[in-house]
């Protein structure tokens, strides 16, 4: 069995490994944050025309994915120390109390200053397990956040392709509008047409105004009428 001096050792000897751990947690932390703010410099430097920017902003959700993760285990390594730094205190006070040594009214001063600690530990575990349940929440809503990054991402992706595509054919459509203009086949056959519209109106022109001058009563035939009509409308091909 463990004497006190034993046990107190174990518990110092385990906080100073974790307090060890944090420190080069909190190392590597920052040698992380000073690679993000690189790569996100360079990612901004390159971010040109002709370049991927998909997938620039992808590596720069992987980073802050990175650079988030590696904070909530920092902080949650260190409420493990502050846990473990009470824990010690609270321990060495109960070894001290449990100590044959020590005289009766000693004794009797250290068993109430057990019970006054008695509070504090409950006290501790239930914020020890707040903490977790707080941790667990925002584990899970870290991941709902990547998938709404991850969806952001493939909608702005649709995005940029349905954009080119309508550039695309409006170029198209341009294109076919010069090329229709600089097609000297096409411009003939267009000038061909609208020679032999103003010779078909010249013509209608000329029998509305024969049926109108040979004293006729169009008015009074029906479909002489309509044709009469329909000579001064304009020609519709």
């Amino acid at each position: 069995m463990s004497s006190p001096e034993q046990s107190e050792e174990e518990i110092s000897l385990s906080a100073d490994e974790i307090i060890l751990q944090l420190q080069k947690t909190r190392e590597w932390l920052n040698t992380v944050m000073v690679d993000y703010h690189a790569k996100l410099e360079s990612a901004k430097d390159s971010a040109r025309p002709g370049n991927n920017i998909d997938q620039i902003q992808e590596r720069i959700t992987e980073l802050q994915k990175e650079l988030l993760d590696a904070s909530t285990n920092l902080k949650q390594k260190e409420q493990i120390v502050k846990r473990m730094q009470l824990g010690e205190c609270l321990s060495q006070n109960l070894l001290s109390a449990c100590d044959g040594d020590q005289g009766a009214g000693d004794l009797v001063t250290r068993n109430k200053e057990t019970e006054s600690l008695l509070p504090l530990v409950q006290r501790q575990m239930e914020l020890v397990t707040k903490i977790l349940g707080i941790h667990k929440a925002m584990q899970t809503m870290h991941v709902t956040v990547g998938c709404y990054q991850k969806d952001r991402l493939q909608m702005m992706k649709q995005c940029r392709e349905l954009l080119a595509q309508a550039e695309k054919q409006n170029e198209e459509k341009q294109q076919r509008g010069a090329d229709f203009q600089q097609n000297e086949e096409i411009q003939d056959a267009k000038r061909s047409l609208e020679e032999e519209c103003s010779k078909i109106e010249m013509q209608r022109h000329v029998l509305q105004g024969l049926i109108l001058g040979s004293g006729i009563h169009w008015a009074e035939d029906e479909k002489l009428k309509k044709l009469v009509i329909s000579l001064g409308q304009p020609l519709d091909l």
